[in-house]
């Protein structure tokens, strides 16, 4: 065997063995963000990742640069601070239920390492609008990175993006493949018009591709609370149910139900803004409360192709009656 062929032949093992190891860190993503109520155990997590302990351990880690322990902490407690925002009637201790903790007074210590205040502080502070201005020095600490990401997200809410019709729609469940990126949400679009066209291409040699077809941004985490390079999109293909998936494109489902649903058209740079009215604005005023589903977008339009390169949108996001 020639030189030539045992490299290639190494370097499609490479790519095989890389492939499975993206594929089994997003099944433990997902495993993770489905089970975060429940006793979440390393032997459990390596059953679904179908590898050893040990090996999975040093694989999640050296794909999303956070040890495994570490990781289902930090997803627990951010989803319980925005659940404290957005659920102002559920008990603190059912909310820490709920993520995963075993007590209330467990999840408050938790809770107050990571963000410098107790649930109920954070509770308040955030539902009074006391967040905005001086008060967030207090709130984080003095800590300058976390502060100004807090102030980009929230502040001038109310002048962000006016006159903007919100309705409430039902939708049906829909399959979809979709590549994971894990990084910044602002000023992506370069690195999520190349996975798009990657799942484009994609789906199109398989057929899957028709006249129906929506690209979905979805995502995972919460801006102005998780990091920045933290944050977790899902850059999404509606596909037909039978679809296969293919190396690191994987496949599930996004729920149907009931969603706030609302058009945009902006430039990059003030995506972020529609965002902040959905939940800064809107939905404190709606009579809704946000549910357990993740919110997506619907990406309408190719914004290089734009005249003025402007994103065209709707932003679904999941609610209930309060």
């Amino acid at each position: 065997m020639s030189n030539k062929t045992e490299a290639n032949l190494s370097d499609c093992l490479i790519n095989f063995t890389e492939s499975n190891y993206v594929s089994s860190v997003n099944r433990v993503i997902d495993f993770i963000d489905d089970n975060i109520e429940y006793d979440l155990t390393l032997t459990s997590i390596s059953d679904v990742a179908n590898y050893s302990e040990y090996h999975f351990h040093r694989i999640f880690k050296s794909f999303t640069r956070e040890p495994l322990k570490q990781y289902i902490k930090r997803i627990r407690i951010e989803k319980a601070a925005v659940q404290l925002i957005n659920n102002p009637f559920k008990s603190i201790t059912q909310i820490a239920y709920d993520n995963g903790f075993s007590s209330s007074q467990f999840f408050s210590r938790a809770f107050k390492q990571n963000f410098g205040i107790s649930p109920c502080e954070w509770r308040r502070r955030r539902n009074s609008n006391i967040i905005i201005s001086g008060e967030l020095n207090e709130l984080f600490n003095n800590d300058s990175e976390k502060l100004q990401e807090l102030k980009d997200f929230y502040v001038e809410i109310n002048d962000v993006i006016p006159n903007t019709a919100v309705v409430i729609q039902e939708t049906h469940e829909m399959d979809v493949a979709y590549i994971r990126h894990i990084g910044s949400y602002v000023e992506n679009a370069g690195i999520y018009h190349k996975l798009f066209n990657k799942l484009m291409n994609w789906a199109d040699s398989y057929g899957y591709m028709d006249s129906e077809t929506k690209l979905i941004a979805l995502f995972n985490d919460y801006p102005g609370i998780t990091e920045k390079n933290k944050q977790k999109a899902m850059l999404c293909i509606t596909v037909p149910q039978y679809a296969k998936t293919s190396r690191v494109i994987e496949k599930t489902k996004i729920p149907g139900g009931k969603y706030a649903v609302a058009h945009f058209e902006l430039p990059e740079d003030k995506v972020i803004r529609a965002w902040e009215f959905m939940y800064g604005k809107w939905l404190p005023e709606s009579g809704f409360q946000e549910d357990d589903r993740h919110a997506f977008a619907w990406i309408i339009n190719n914004p290089f192709e734009h005249p003025s390169r402007l994103f065209s949108f709707n932003i679904y996001l999941p609610v209930k009656s309060l």
